[in-house]
C-alpha cells in the first residue's frame, strides 16, 4: 500500500526528504544562471560543469522575496520528484520536521511561507511535527 506521508527535515546543513525508509538528502542550497537569473542550474550540489552561477542559501535569514518564495517552492518540487518519482501523482501529506537552530526563524509569516511552496510544489497537506508546534 502506498503511504502519502512525506517527511521534511529542516536543518541549517541539509534539507531531507524520506519516505518509507528512503531518504533524500540535499544542501539548502540553489544556484542560479548568472546570465538568466530565472534559470536553476544545481539544486544541493554545485554545478558539473564550471558555470557562472548565483548562489542562493535558502536559510540565511537575508533575502526575503518573492524570488527566493520560488527558488524555495522550485527545491521542493525538485525533492518531491527525486524521492516519489513516478508517484508524484499522488500528492504526499508533508509534516516537516525543523531543526532545534532554525526554530526561531520558522514562526508566523515564515512558516505560512514554508506550507504554501510545499503546496504550490505538489503536497496534498502540511502539517508540523508535534515537537514543533
Amino acid at each position: 500500500m502506498f503511504s502519502r506521508e512525506l517527511t521534511i527535515h529542516l536543518d541549517k546543513e541539509f534539507i531531507t526528504f524520506t519516505r518509507k525508509g528512503e531518504s533524500l538528502v540535499l544542501k539548502p542550497v540553489v544556484y542560479l544562471d548568472h546570465n538568466r537569473p530565472c534559470r536553476i542550474i544545481s539544486i544541493g550540489d554545485p554545478p558539473a560543469e564550471q558555470l557562472a552561477s548565483q548562489i542562493v542559501y535558502l536559510f540565511d535569514g537575508k533575502d526575503h522575496s518573492e524570488d527566493k518564495v520560488l527558488i524555495l517552492e522550485a527545491f521542493f518540487r525538485f525533492g518531491f520528484r527525486q524521492i516519489l518519482g513516478s508517484r508524484l501523482s499522488l500528492a504526499p501529506n508533508v509534516v516537516f520536521e525543523i531543526s532545534p537552530e532554525l526554530i526561531a526563524y520558522f514562526v508566523g509569516y515564515h512558516r505560512l511561507v514554508l506550507h504554501h511552496c510545499a503546496k504550490m510544489a505538489g503536497a496534498h497537506s502540511t502539517q508540523y511535527d508535534k515537537n514543533y508546534n
